[in-house]
């Protein structure tokens, strides 16, 4: 099994299985994790279905009652996953396209300081396989307290941002905030260019998406 701090962080994937997964590739519930292949290497989770008398945990994270799993997500994602399903309680490392190294809490959390930050994006992958709304929420709002003049459009127009809507969306109305911003004019005609030759097909719909609110101002 593959050494689970070889993942970066923002390059992880997660896939579950809602989310198109060839189900004949998933490992047979009880499988020691000797007998996975290199190609099943993953975690997976099966717990039981609720019953009449089970109380929802109060930090949002669910009875789970299906097989999920989940590839490549790496071991400080997992590790904060946990701390959080035991306290409530996460932390975040600041984007890479920020170049700052401080970490912050989230933002419904007095106390994290001794949670292990990960990639807020890592986090919100794992957050919406498992379906942990209230930390998906709180992964969201530290990638937008990241955001600013400097680093908006790469991130719009990110390979990340194109697989989640409420991601595109809140970062697609930032953009149009800044898009007269000195960083944000001189970049964007190169972003264009990479579009059209196809360099970065992932970008299409939020270029679109762009458009169409500048066309409605």
């Amino acid at each position: 099994m593959a050494d689970p701090k070889a993942v970066t962080e923002e390059g992880a994937e997660v896939m579950d299985s809602n989310g198109g997964v060839d189900h004949s590739s998933l490992p047979t519930p009880g499988r020691e994790a000797s007998e996975l292949t290199d190609d099943e290497s993953a975690v997976y989770v099966q717990a039981q279905d609720e019953g009449p008398g089970d109380v929802q945990p109060s930090n949002g994270a669910p009875s789970v009652s299906q097989t999920i799993l989940v590839k490549g997500a790496a071991y400080r994602t997992w590790q904060a996953l946990i701390y959080y399903c035991y306290t409530g309680q996460t932390a975040f490392a600041p984007l890479k396209s920020r170049g700052v190294i401080t970490a912050r809490s989230s933002e419904h959390d007095s106390d994290a300081t001794t949670c292990t930050p990960c990639s807020p994006k890592s986090m919100y992958r794992l957050a919406d396989a498992l379906g942990i709304d209230a930390l998906k929420d709180a992964a969201l709002a530290a990638i937008r307290s990241d955001l600013s003049k400097e680093n908006i459009l790469g991130e719009t127009f990110s390979k990340f941002t194109s697989k989640y809507p409420a991601i595109q969306d809140m970062e697609v109305a930032l953009l149009i905030k800044h898009r007269s911003a000195r960083e944000v004019v001189q970049e964007f005609p190169v972003k264009i260019q990479m579009i059209f030759r196809g360099e970065i097909p992932h970008a299409e719909k939020a270029h679109a998406d762009f458009m169409q609110r500048l066309l409605q101002i």
